[in-house]
């Protein structure tokens, strides 16, 4: 099963002021500094003697009108975005610029704090009208969720692929503001810390193997093929190029070589090291599951009544393939945008042996869709869809 990273998505609209969240280009210390802080009066014990900077956080939604249950709301999502700046960008959060996010046990423990924090916060608040009890209703069911799988030690083992803490990373670096040189700053920033976030994973899975919490081999194995890969192909070249000749050229290739050797550095860790103390078992086991799930659903699952429908709905899948295979335009352009795990490597979801005779090309699997194609063709849809309604 795919663990589901934790996520509350925003009730209210707010922002990060840009205050002292701007990270030095040229200073790993810094870098990681900017990692390491937490929001402002809330300090956090710093990584290999780096000292930590706090966030100066300012709130949209600060009026004295908004009830304290949203307000809340929002004071727990301005914190989380300063706690893990790579999945706020990743969810579309308007923050100030962080660097990096702090996956070691520290990074984990102080979004842990908040969580705990913000729920005592709302066992105290007043509950007034409809909004305010589905409101509070949604964050604690959130966030003791996500208290339950930190309990469940699962930080410790959160070694996913293909879609995991290796894409994310990856992926959060294209989904960075690139208008104007500053925002270019900020693209290399991004690059340059990727080492350290990687060096603050591996500090976690490493606790992991410690404390008895290993994930599976086949993760390991398919993570370290994915940032090979990466590695490999420059994959961040391409973005650096689109910059141009411009003043931070040199910044952004210096930048995108040290991501290019984090990936390798982080390949090797995850083959070498990690993988032969991996578990063999790929089940997480009923409680995870239930953990996992509810993390992704927002509610409770049967598993056993799932396995049953997985596997139905898996036969009509695989029978509607074959039948939607007939359909396809003889000539036309397939994007794939599945991806799954195979015996042979990774895959996507168009079958092959039906279409391949028919189209006219097929979208490799992997590197034929990321986070820019996907939004690319999103945007299309969205125009077609005004067009035929206009």
């Amino acid at each position: 099963m795919h663990f589901v990273p934790p996520n509350v998505m925003p009730p209210l609209v707010w922002a990060v002021s840009n205050g002292q969240a701007r990270v030095s280009r040229d200073s790993c210390a810094r870098i990681a500094a900017s990692a390491a802080r937490g929001a402002c009066g809330h300090a956090r014990k710093p990584l290999a003697g780096r000292a930590c900077r706090c966030v100066t956080l300012s709130l949209v939604n600060s009026d004295h009108g908004t009830s304290s249950v949203f307000r809340l709301c929002d004071s727990y999502l301005t914190e989380w975005a300063a706690l893990d700046p790579v999945a706020a960008g990743m969810r579309g959060l308007s923050t100030s610029f962080g660097a990096a996010t702090d996956y070691s046990p520290d990074g984990h423990a102080a979004r842990t704090e908040l969580i705990a924090r913000t729920l005592a916060a709302l066992s105290a608040l007043p509950v007034t009208g409809d909004a305010d009890r589905l409101a509070a209703l949604f964050l604690r069911e959130r966030l003791e969720t996500q208290a339950a799988w930190h309990a469940a030690g699962e930080p410790l083992r959160d070694l996913r692929t293909p879609i995991g803490r290796v894409s994310s990373v990856r992926d959060s670096v294209d989904l960075l503001p690139r208008d104007g040189d500053t925002a270019w700053r900020d693209v290399a920033s991004r690059l340059a810390a990727i080492p350290f976030m990687f060096a603050s994973w591996r500090a976690s899975l490493d606790e992991g193997l410690r404390t008895g919490l290993p994930a599976a081999r086949r993760q390991a194995l398919g993570a370290a093929a994915q940032a090979e890969q990466y590695a490999a192909i420059g994959t961040h070249d391409a973005l650096v190029a689109s910059y141009g000749d411009g003043p931070l050229a040199g910044e952004l290739a210096a930048a995108a070589r040290t991501a290019s050797a984090g990936y390798a550095d982080l390949a090797r860790y995850l083959r070498e090291e990690y993988a032969p103390r991996a578990t063999d078992v790929d089940g997480v086991g009923a409680e995870r599951y239930a953990i996992c799930a509810r993390l992704a659903l927002g509610a409770g699952l049967d598993a056993h009544e799932a396995y049953q429908w997985g596997w139905a709905e898996l036969a009509r899948i695989e029978n509607e393939l074959a039948d939607e295979a007939f359909l396809v335009k003889p000539g036309a352009t397939v994007i794939d945008a599945g991806i799954n795990m195979t015996p042979n490597g990774l895959a996507g979801d168009v079958e092959l042996a039906s279409v391949a005779s028919v189209a006219g090309a097929l979208s490799p699997v992997p590197g034929g869709l990321g986070a820019v194609t996907a939004a690319l063709l999103l945007r299309n849809v969205l125009t077609a869809t005004e067009h035929q309604t206009s």
